[in-house]
């Protein structure tokens, strides 16, 4: 069974209305938060920097600073301004949920779940901590408290589609398709241009023995330019659907780019199988289990 792919949720900080902070400060850091929702990193972080310059304690533009580093994939400095948002206030939550999502990309899943609790201890309705606990105990292998956090995010904020994906990954692990298919519905009607609603709907018809419509699924998931964090996910359903020609193209890409990833060189093995083309490269690597089973959804 694929692993969930982690759905890394940061949010975005805005003012905190303390009296003792110069407006300018607070103005220059909402600014900032505008302009990194715009993508416009540069001056996003000279929002941030201005707004230290009138008050260097304030918590909020370090954290967004950690979240522009973040998107440009420098995790070393955003590790540094979120432990300083930390520092100057041990209780924001927000600085705490990213700093988890930094030790989850590094694989560090327990440290990451601490930091996810840590922010519910200090805020339980902070719905991006909960949702990326609940991946991250996905990622530990604990479904079922993944799912009961899960059901709390959705208590909360019935409206995201990442944790009816989730939620119905878990479902089609248990063996409920009825759940799993209900979740699936959900999320593509919440995110109808998301590719991850329609890949768990695909999974979810090819658990059901209905090729067609999976087929019918997976073309729509195709056409919504699918992220990296699915392509394994996607490969093997394709697979899994006798469209090994479709789950080449998305295990070569991601073999690309992880080129070690042992999933993706046991897929793409059965795919060039099935389209009668020699293993290649890395088929035996080492490490590497027999893929006889991974195309089981």
């Amino acid at each position: 069974m694929p692993k969930t792919p982690v759905l890394a949720v940061i949010a975005l900080t805005g003012c905190v209305g303390a009296a003792t902070l110069h407006r300018l400060a607070m103005e220059h850091n909402v600014s900032g938060v505008a302009l990194l929702a715009e993508g416009r990193l540069d001056e996003a972080r000279a929002a941030f920097r201005l707004a230290l310059e009138y008050n260097p304690d304030f918590s909020e533009p370090w954290n967004n600073l950690g979240i522009a580093a973040m998107r440009e994939g420098d995790e070393n400095a955003a590790f540094d301004f979120f432990t300083r948002a930390l520092r100057l206030n041990p209780d924001f939550a927000e600085a705490r949920s990213n700093l988890g999502v930094l030790l989850l990309r590094s694989g560090k899943i327990d440290l990451a779940c601490q930091a996810f609790e840590d922010a519910l201890a200090v805020d339980p309705g902070y719905v991006p901590a909960r949702l990326n606990l609940a991946l991250a105990l996905i990622e530990k292998g604990d479904g079922a408290r993944a799912r009961d956090q899960l059901l709390r995010v959705l208590e909360v904020e019935p409206g995201i589609a990442a944790a009816h994906v989730a939620l119905g990954i878990l479902y089609i692990e248990d063996g409920d398709l009825v759940r799993a298919e209900e979740r699936a519905l959900e999320a593509v009607q919440l995110d109808p241009d998301g590719a991850a609603g329609w890949l768990l709907l695909a999974r979810v018809h090819l658990a059901c023995g209905r090729e067609d419509k999976a087929r019918e699924a997976l073309a729509e998931t195709d056409v919504r330019a699918p992220g990296s964090e699915i392509w394994l996910e996607l490969g093997l359903a394709h697979l899994a659907a006798g469209q090994p020609e479709r789950a080449r193209f998305y295990l070569a890409m991601l073999l690309e780019k992880e080129p070690a990833r042992c999933e993706a060189i046991e897929a793409m093995s059965l795919a060039l199988e099935a389209l009668g083309e020699p293993a290649g490269e890395g088929a035996d690597a080492p490490g590497c289990d027999s893929p006889a089973s991974k195309t089981d959804l």
